[in-house]
């Protein structure tokens, strides 16, 4: 509802809502609220009703006042909430209020609430409590249609949020802005004057400031020059900061004046004629073009589309107004138009609207003069499911100044710049590392995974070598994966004020070998172990020693470090030192890849122990724990429905690991590994006392194989096959990862 009307409402509400056992108590209380809400002192008003509640408690009556109050301050409207969810509970559908005994609650209480839960963003229930108002009411209630548009706006609004623009928004800051409710900020066509209104102490008051290098010099009070016989607030500014418009603050009759600037000073205020300030009707706005001959107003003067329509008046050849033109149906709707602005270049006009496809309240609109194009929304966020008014357009249809409340605010309402900035189009093209060749004969599988939540948010399939995916600003990972070539990822930051409508993008992929290597042969044997090592090694412990492990810490990304071979001196044992040899292990792009973590243990366990999972990977980590994984992706929303039936089988403790340094992450990144022996009677990794970081996986045919290493190239793997053959383990051979 429109704030005036609103006020006007609550005012009859205030002359017919006495209650209470002392009467002249109750008579003195109204009275000073309805001069408080007269002065916009609403949160005062907001107490006088508090101490009438704490006399009568069950008033729902002054409840329901107080939530009127709070949807009419600036940084408060959620406190309606709770009064109106309380003032809800005791809805008289004969509510009485001619009665100075009444205390129940009007059934409009509801469109309230539902106005309250808009501006919350709380869509669904807004939309529940329309419709609860909606079956009370009769269709011919003048609130029918108005909650039939409020339905239709909630479903704009969950629409219009699904497809966010961009915007970037600057509080303009002190000296402008500061703890009052700050307004109404018109500016010169070079942008170096601005004129504002604020509310203050002594209600309303018009400052004035200029640009001087580049700053906003200390604004000056200039409303006593203009009027001492009114209250004005700020319309509009003409193009060379001479002439400003401005309208009377007044719930019953409003009209618009404009005064000059001689020199330095500006000059008193005068009422323009009856063409444009009609007898019996309120004029709420006003602004005028660059050439300073036609200007654009709000009325609700008879005749109108319905409540407040946006005329025009143009200069006639004697230098008067003449007569006001409806600017008709594209533009005025059954509903409330308002702040109606023209660009500098007087192709556009911008204003408010309750009508078209606002997503609450009044929306903000522009339409095409020039070409008579169909209004367009200025899309969320920049409007909101609240009021979103006055935006004042600089020298382009996409960036303005406009008067609001958030959480940058030095006060109330502050003056803030904002920009439509375009969308961004994240276009990417494939190509060959060998070559720098755009491939086109190929199908690659592209997805871009939000880093901060690492959820798939787009993906496609390429078959040109390009891709394109309509994106906003933020930290991406960007995946490509093909068959015949390694799998490709790249991280990318699309800043904030990111100003393009474009952001080009490169991935060059490298292609798989294809010589063809002679692989040894898999033989599957036992190896000959000493009994009593063997019977140590796969014997049950008495008791697993499960070692909680945080997943925050696990998830912990360690830049990848290639592995220089080195030798690992044990502890020295009576008669022996052994020394283990570590692999060179080499990896493709250090590329992040997750397994879903059963547990980890101090006393090892074999792999078979846990019954109901398949292709369990123990490995042995350098803090001395043996580490229970199963899966390896790339793909982290792939882990995380791995991890759901992890815990569905009852391995409540598990989470997802991030592999990012160490050989399991190695191993999955590179296409060759060497394989120790394959056994039916699996033992642990510490088995192998001359090597280190030895994995063991159990396979479909129920053999257990034992790896060591990664490598990019045949070449690397063959030149270590050598060093692990020299440590008598003559069967190993180069196997090709999966």
């Amino acid at each position: 509802m429109h704030k005036n009307v609103l006020i006007l409402f609550f005012i009859i509400l205030l002359s017919n809502g006495l209650f209470a056992q002392d009467w002249n108590e109750i008579y003195y209380l109204e009275g000073e609220a309805q001069f408080l809400v007269e002065e916009k002192q609403y949160d005062k008003a907001i107490d006088i009703y508090r101490r009438m509640i704490r006399e009568v408690p069950e008033h729902s009556f002054a409840k329901y006042k107080i939530g009127l109050l709070y949807l009419l301050t600036d940084d408060q409207k959620n406190m309606a909430i709770e009064y109106l969810e309380e003032a809800s509970q005791d809805i008289a559908l004969d509510f009485d209020e001619k009665s100075l005994r009444e205390i129940r609650t009007p059934v409009d209480v509801l469109l309230y609430l539902g106005e309250a839960y808009q501006i919350a963003n709380r869509i669904d229930e807004a939309i529940v409590v329309y419709n609860n108002f909606k079956s009370l009411i009769k269709p011919d209630n003048e609130d029918y249609s108005i909650v039939l548009h409020r339905l239709k706006t909630c479903e704009n609004a969950k629409q219009a949020m699904k497809n966010p623009s961009r915007v970037s928004k600057t509080n303009v800051g002190a000296p402008i802005n500061n703890d009052d409710s700050n307004f109404g900020a018109v500016i010169s066509g070079d942008g170096n004057t601005i004129i504002y209104t604020s509310y203050t102490r002594n209600y309303l008051d018009n400052y004035y400031s200029v640009k001087e290098k580049g700053v906003w010099t200390t604004p000056k009070r200039i409303s006593e020059k203009i009027s001492s016989k009114y209250y004005l607030k700020t319309a509009s500014l003409s193009y060379d900061g001479s002439q400003l418009y401005l309208v009377t603050d007044d719930p019953d009759k409003n009209d618009v004046f404009v005064c000059f600037k001689e020199g330095k000073e500006w000059q008193g205020a005068e009422k323009l004629p009856k063409t444009i300030n009609g007898k019996k009707s309120n004029e709420t706005h006003a602004s005028v073009s660059k050439d300073g001959k036609t200007l654009y107003f709000t009325s609700d003067r008879d005749g109108g589309l319905g409540g407040v329509d946006i005329y025009k008046s143009t200069l006639d050849a004697k230098g008067s107004w003449g007569e006001a033109e409806n600017l008709g149906t594209a533009i005025n709707t059954e509903f409330d138009e308002a702040t109606p602005f023209v660009t500098m270049d007087d192709k556009c006009l911008f204003f408010s609207s309750v009508g078209h496809n606002s997503i609450g309240g009044f929306d903000i609109f522009y339409i095409d003069l020039v070409n008579k194009s169909t209004v367009v929304n200025l899309g969320y966020p920049a409007n909101t499911p609240g009021d979103n008014l006055f935006f004042v357009p600089d020298n382009s249809i996409s960036s303005g100044y406009i008067s609001e409340y958030d959480s940058t605010s030095l006060g109330k309402n502050d003056i803030y710049y904002i920009s439509i900035l375009p969308k961004i189009y994240f276009a990417g093209n494939i190509k060959n590392s060998f070559n720098g060749e755009e491939i086109t004969d190929s199908d690659f599988d592209v997805s871009l995974i939000e880093s901060k939540t690492k959820n798939v948010i787009k993906s496609l399939n390429s078959n040109n070598g390009q891709f394109q995916f309509e994106i906003n600003p933020g930290m991406y990972s960007v995946v490509i994966n093909n068959e015949n070539y390694n799998s490709f990822t790249s991280q990318i930051n699309i800043p904030q004020d990111y100003s393009n409508d474009t952001y080009t993008f490169e991935a060059l992929v490298e292609p798989l070998q294809t010589e063809q290597e002679e692989l040894v042969a898999e033989v599957v044997e036992a190896p000959i172990v000493e009994p009593e090592i063997v019977e140590q090694v796969v014997s049950q412990p008495e008791k697993i020693e499960v070692v909680e492990e945080s997943s925050k810490e696990e998830i912990k990304e360690i830049p990848v470090k290639d592995e220089i071979p080195a030798p690992i001196v044990e502890e020295k044992t009576p008669g022996k030192e052994i020394v283990k040899y570590v692999p060179k292990t080499t990896t493709s792009s250090g590329l992040k890849t997750y397994s879903v973590q059963l547990m980890a243990l101090k006393n090892p366990v074999e792999v078979d122990y846990f019954k109901n999972v398949d292709h369990v990977i123990l490995a042995k980590y350098p803090d001395d724990y043996y580490r229970y994984t199963v899966g390896n992706t790339s793909s982290y929303s792939e882990a995380q429905k791995l991890l759901l039936k992890i815990h569905e089988i009852g391995y409540k403790d598990a989470f997802i690991r991030v592999n990012e340094s160490d050989f399991v992450a190695s191993k999955s990144n590179s296409k060759y590994t060497i394989q120790i022996m394959a056994l039916i009677i699996p033992v642990t990794p510490e088995y192998f006392k001359e090597l280190s970081s030895v994995e063991v996986i159990k396979g479909s045919d129920d053999y257990f194989r034992y790896t060591i290493g990664s490598y990019n190239s045949y070449e690397e793997a063959k030149q270590e096959l050598s060093n692990i053959k020299s440590l008598g383990y003559n069967q190993a051979f180069i196997k090709k990862n999966n």
